[in-house]
């Protein structure tokens, strides 16, 4: 395998070399001292690396391997020169020119499947109890997903994208359905009558809850598991610590079954609100510090999902594929950003929008881009996507030879959800009227409805792969009573607004959806 990578690797480098397939900078920097575009370089075995040299006479430069010469392999082209990973270990490549040296340390490592092995922990405050020990899961999730419940998530993800964007005004937006619905389905499960009518509408209205709970809960089990990338899904309950509340053990023992939710009692201070971004901080892998930013009186419960993924791709862009170019923003101005070029072999169609898929390693997770019409905004693309048309559209592959041109990007989003989800259908849930009796015992003297949505998602994604986090917070507070046809060429390069999607492979449910208007 690792030579098969080395070859493909030589093959992408004499690409570079002898047709130039991207365009590279052609200016000469300005003379003056002389200076290594990179002084270290971490690589693995059959990837490749860049490395320039600029300055005053750089292009009388010698290159030479001075340690490790088993370990890499180097081509040279005047001012540069493209290392490839050989074997693990560390090597040293010297660039003299006259009686200057500069040194490039190499590292090359093993093939990585997730190669991040730092770990990610979380230690309880001593006011903080751990209640979870007491608990075993004994419902059994579903292995498989039915249509009914694919399109209803998959509607649920584009209303929610649809809200966010509007109430965000944001020119880059992501949001995680996956961790929206997980962290609403414990929600429901201490809901009983009208509410729980109203949250299930709003999530999956042709889905029974008992059947949504094996569904969401069997997907999310599924990918969790997958050896090839790491997608992590961590539930937590949150209960004040005084006596006027008291939660019922078959709340916490269905949460517990379906989404192995941990629960904490805890005093809701101050080292309650950090052992809560603490746990957010260790289940996200450290992307999303937390979420949490106080504890009021009136907030009793706090139910928090998180979704870490990180993935390489199946395919990784070599460098010669990634080029710079402009990204055309919603207001008609350009900025310039690094794209990453490939050519494949088939594409799809959503409601009329060119659409591209590539696998993560595996196969499990894919990314899907969708670009609108010309002449068309993503608020306009958006207005007629539906779960159907979504898991319809990624099911008939249309075959022609393909050209995706996709930015390389990395941003931070948050946004609070309540008023969003008051738009989607949640009005009684978060009034006095709610009937959370199945989060309670009966002789809970504090009743409970729904306060707060928080909500906010990281990615960050290049030629490796990506790396995605979400986490949710729903704070309940005390409630007073009262078959194809080949087209020659299709080009579908994501250079100006366009949706994408981190896609479930087998029922291509996003878990992640979001759009950008703007590079800037």
């Amino acid at each position: 395998m690792k030579y098969k990578r080395l070859v493909a690797a030589m093959m992408a480098v004499a690409m570079v070399l002898t047709t130039g397939f991207f365009n590279v900078s052609k200016a000469d920097a300005k003379a003056g001292k002389l200076k290594l575009s990179k002084k270290s370089v971490t690589i693995y075995i059959g990837e490749s690396a860049e490395v320039k040299i600029s300055g005053k006479n750089a292009s009388k430069v010698k290159w030479k391997v001075t340690k490790g010469a088993n370990t890499i392999l180097i081509k040279k082209n005047k001012k540069k020169i493209t290392i490839l990973g050989f074997d693990a270990g560390k090597a040293t490549i010297t660039a003299k020119v006259g009686k200057k040296t500069l040194k490039v340390k190499v590292t090359v490592k093993e093939e990585s499947a997730n190669n991040d092995t730092t770990e990610y922990k979380f230690t309880p405050s001593e006011g903080t109890k751990v209640l979870t020990e007491s608990l075993s899961r004994t419902a059994s999730a579903s292995a498989t997903q039915s249509a009914a419940f694919a399109k209803d998530v998959t509607d649920f993800s584009f209303n929610v994208l649809r809200e966010a964007r509007k109430y965000s005004g944001e020119k880059k937006v992501l949001v995680s359905p996956d961790s929206i619905s997980t962290a609403l389905a414990m929600t429901v499960n201490g809901a009983k009558g009208a509410t729980k009518d109203e949250l299930m509408n709003v999530l999956a209205p042709n889905v029974s809850l008992e059947d949504y709970n094996m569904y969401l809960s069997g997907m999310n089990d599924r990918l969790s598991a997958d050896k090839e990338l790491i997608y992590d899904v961590s539930d937590s309950i949150w209960i004040r610590d005084v006596d006027t509340l008291k939660i019922s053990d078959q709340f916490l023992k269905t949460n517990y079954d379906y989404y192995n939710a941990e629960v904490f009692k805890a005093p809701f201070d101050d080292s309650t609100v950090k052992d809560m971004n603490s746990w957010v901080n260790a289940n996200t892998r450290g992307m999303i510090p937390g979420i949490i930013d106080e504890l009021k009186p009136e907030n009793l419960t706090v139910l928090i999902n998180t979704v870490a993924f990180e993935g390489q791709w199946s395919e990784p862009y070599e460098s010669y594929r990634i080029g710079k170019d402009s990204f055309t923003n919603d207001d008609m101005t350009k900025t310039d950003v690094e794209y990453l070029h490939e050519q494949r072999s088939a594409y799809y169609k959503i409601k009329d929008r060119l659409a591209f898929e590539k696998y993560y390693k595996g196969g499990a997770i894919k990314f899907v881009g969708i670009l609108p019409k010309e002449g068309e905004n993503v608020d306009e693309a958006l207005k007629d996507m539906n779960g159907e048309a979504f898991v319809n559209g990624l099911s008939n592959p249309l075959y022609a030879s393909v050209r995706t041109k996709l930015p390389k990007f990395k941003y931070d989003y948050s946004v609070e959800l309540t008023d969003i989800m008051k738009n989607l259908g949640l009005s009684l849930s978060m009034s006095n009227y709610a009937d959370f009796s199945g989060m309670v015992t009966p002789d809970s003297k504090d009743e409970l409805k729904i306060g707060q949505i928080l909500h906010k998602t990281h990615i960050e994604l290049d030629e490796n792969g990506t790396k995605a986090a979400a986490a949710t917070a729903i704070i309940m507070n005390k409630a007073t009573s009262v078959g194809p046809k080949e087209e020659e060429f299709v080009d579908i390069y994501l250079d100006r607004p366009f949706i994408y999607a981190i896609v479930d492979s087998e029922t291509n449910i996003p878990l992640f959806i979001g759009t950008i208007d703007s590079m800037k």
